[in-house]
């Protein structure tokens, strides 16, 4: 029996989106296959959002001074690609909200006792 997971890295959906057949690349490099000769042409509009680790950062820098409100504004138009939010994947997102309520149950009881 062997197991698939197409899931291989976080990166997964910006390689995708960037045009990059990450998966594929794997698969190739395991069995041999010659890897298609690779060129960039052009800068990706895409930045990689994991909003739970960068709304964690934001605050940071902001509480730091290391960046300004106007900064991160600046910043809101570029594209996103989620890592862990998508319309049609949403089992890691299901996985991530039942770690995070996990983390704030726990948490929330020791300070109770």
């Amino acid at each position: 029996m062997i197991e698939v997971n197409v899931r291989t890295t976080n990166l997964n959906e910006l390689l995708r989106k960037v045009g990059i057949n990450f998966p594929y690349l794997g698969y190739a490099e395991a069995v041999g296959l010659p890897l298609p000769p690779y060129k960039q042409i052009q800068t990706q509009p895409y930045v990689f959002w994991y909003m739970y680790e960068d709304i964690l950062a934001i605050i940071h820098y902001i509480s730091k001074k290391q960046l300004t409100f106007k900064d991160i504004l600046q910043t809101w138009h570029l594209k996103k690609v989620e890592s862990i939010f998508n319309i049609k994947d949403m089992k890691p997102f299901y996985r991530f909200i039942k770690l995070l309520l996990t983390k704030m149950a726990k948490s929330l009881l020791r300070r109770i006792r």
